[in-house]
Parts: structure tokens; C-alpha cells; sequence
């Protein structure tokens, strides 16, 4: 089969299996990466090749999140698009380390606001952190998943296509009511539609280069990217006495130990306990 058409297959099929857009860019990359590498079509790779791949990766050092990203891709590829049985390859994704998320001070949060002068993008920043979004869930909001009577936003492009509710603050619904007067967006359309591209919703990457540019003005030396706006919702809500359990609905987690995380940077929890070269 053409790469070409092998390409557009998978890419098809991650869309279909309610994969994110970034994401499907990711895997559809990885695997042509690896094809690339053998100067084959990836249809015509066997079992040696891809073990002696990703062995080369680890050799090569590349972190194990990457290595991990590489074996789910080729997993997907495999079983979606090429319909093939994966687990006769007998290929086991290594772990990923697990790293602490970065977090920002609501005094950060408010100067990065500040810092960002179109206010669609001091929009979506605003979202992120008082509803705790994701970028993709964010950018495929409408008009009518805002609920201004309940205080509710209404998530349906969510990881693994849970549908959810998330709060919709004051703060937030005021920044919103000035974004639609001066942009008036469709009640059938993206809230966040493209300027050059009215029918779809603004790109991910044009958000993560206006981020990094207020970033930058607003000082903060932190490495920090739209996500830790998330991490931040999260963890201020936990330092607010928000119970766990209600902080992992409002993420959206499939379970409690992906939430439990933000107890690991909660200032609450840390300031709470006395070093014992402290005590006396």
C-alpha cells in the first residue's frame, strides 16, 4: 500500500478512536520516524526490526515517556490501521519516570494575564486555569457549552471521550462575555474559531507560541507551558481543602492516583509538616 495512503489511514483511524488532534500528529510521526529509519513502508516492517528500533532508542538515551510514545504508536498502527495482532510481537512498553508538575502562584497566573495583550488568547489562558482544561478540550468548546445560570462548562472533547462538567467562574464568564462581544462567535461554531480559518478551531500550536511570548513578558522564569496552567488549578484547589475526589471529576481523571500527583506540590502539604532540624 502507498505510504501516502497509510498515512492518511491511520490518521483517519486514531481521529475516529477520539484521539487528539496533537496526539494523532505525535503517533502519525512516530511511525513514519521509524519507517523512515529502514527506508521501508511501516506496512512491511516485521517484528525484528521494530524490537531493534526501539532498542536503539533506549541506546541512544531518548526519554522513556518518547521511547513509550514510539511503542503506542506502532501499537495503534498495528492493530487499527494494519489490523494485525499486536500481542504476538510480545513488545512491552517501558515506564515513564514520573516527574512533579510545575505549578504557578495565582501572583504568576494574574502576571501572565497581565502580560498577554489579545485578549482571545488571555481568554483561552483564563479557561485554562479556572476551569482546570486541557488545550484540546479548551479549543473545541462552543457557545452552548457555557452555562452562566449553573457556573458550568460542559467538556466534550475530553481525553478517552468521558464527557464532563468544569466550574465557570466569575472572573472567567466576564473575560468570556468581552471575548464574545468583540468577536462574535457563531452559536454553531469553535468559540475559539481560526482567523484564517473560521470552521475550525484555532491551531494548538499558535496557543503554545502566544503562552511562551507572555511568558516571557510577564518574567516568569519557570519552564511552563498551557498545561501547568491545569497543574495549577489542581493544586490551588487541593490547597483550598477541595477534596480529592471532587478535584478528580472536575479533571477528569479515570482514577484517583493520577489526581493523588498534586498532593506531591501542594504548598498546604509541605508547609504543614516541620523539617526535624527545625524542631526542638
Amino acid at each position: 500500500m502507498a505510504i501516502s495512503k497509510l498515512r492518511e489511514d491511520f490518521t483517519d483511524d486514531l481521529t475516529v478512536a477520539g484521539y487528539a488532534e496533537k496526539t494523532v500528529s505525535n503517533y502519525v510521526a512516530c511511525v513514519r520516524r521509524m519507517a523512515e529509519h529502514y527506508w521501508q513502508s511501516p506496512d512491511t516492517l516485521n517484528e525484528r526490526q521494530i524490537k531493534k528500533y526501539i532498542i536503539e532508542l533506549i541506546d541512544s538515551e531518548l526519554s522513556a515517556s518518547y521511547i513509550k510514545q514510539v511503542c503506542r504508536s506502532t501499537e495503534l498502527f498495528w492493530i487499527l490501521t494494519l489490523k494485525r495482532d499486536w500481542k504476538a510481537l510480545g513488545i512491552i512498553r517501558p515506564k515513564a519516570l514520573k516527574t512533579l508538575p510545575v505549578v504557578l502562584s495565582k501572583q504568576e497566573i494574574q502576571k501572565l494575564l497581565d502580560a498577554t495583550p489579545n485578549l482571545k488568547y488571555r481568554a483561552i489562558f483564563a479557561l485554562l486555569y479556572s476551569a482546570g482544561l486541557r488545550l484540546n478540550e479548551t479549543l473545541h468548546l462552543k457557545l452552548a457549552d457555557f452555562d452562566k445560570e449553573r457556573k458550568t462548562i460542559r467538556v466534550n472533547f475530553a481525553k478517552f471521550g468521558i464527557q464532563r462538567y468544569s466550574l465557570f467562574s466569575d472572573n472567567a464568564r466576564d473575560i468570556m462575555k468581552e471575548y464574545y462581544i468583540k468577536y462574535h462567535p457563531s452559536a454553531t461554531g469553535w468559540f475559539f474559531f481560526s482567523g484564517q480559518y473560521p470552521d475550525m478551531p484555532l491551531n494548538c500550536r499558535s496557543v503554545q507560541t502566544e503562552f511562551q511570548k507572555s511568558v516571557q513578558r510577564a518574567g516568569i522564569q519557570k519552564n511552563v507551558r498551557p498545561h501547568t496552567l491545569r497543574h495549577s488549578f489542581a493544586t490551588h484547589l487541593l490547597e483550598a481543602d477541595v477534596n480529592l475526589r471532587v478535584i478528580q471529576v472536575l479533571l477528569g481523571h479515570k482514577h484517583v492516583s493520577s489526581t493523588a500527583i498534586y498532593t506531591h506540590v501542594s504548598n498546604t502539604t509541605l508547609t504543614s509538616v516541620k523539617s526535624p532540624f527545625d524542631v526542638k
